[in-house]
C-alpha cells in the first residue's frame, strides 16, 4: 500500500510469486477520506479493512472496509 494526501495505491501479487512480481502488478486506486495532512495507512490485523489518519493534531483515525474482502 503507498499512502498519498488525497489517495493510496495497493500493489498485489500472486502468493508463492518473489516480492518483484508486485512492481508488475496491476495498481488498485483506493479513495481516502478528505484528511487534513494523511500520511498514515495500515491494514487491520484480519487484512479485511484499512486503518488511516494523519500527522496533525487533531489526528481522527479512519477505518474503511476493503472492496472484495
Amino acid at each position: 500500500m503507498i499512502r498519498t494526501y488525497l489517495a493510496a495505491i495497493e500493489l498485489r501479487w500472486a502468493e508463492g510469486r518473489p516480492f518483484e512480481d508486485v512492481f508488475n502488478a496491476e495498481p488498485l486506486l483506493v479513495k481516502m477520506p478528505v484528511e487534513r495532512q494523511g500520511e498514515a495507512i495500515a491494514y487491520s490485523p484480519d487484512g479485511k479493512s484499512l486503518v488511516t489518519t494523519s500527522e496533525k493534531l487533531p489526528a481522527p483515525i479512519y477505518q474503511m472496509t476493503r472492496k472484495g474482502q
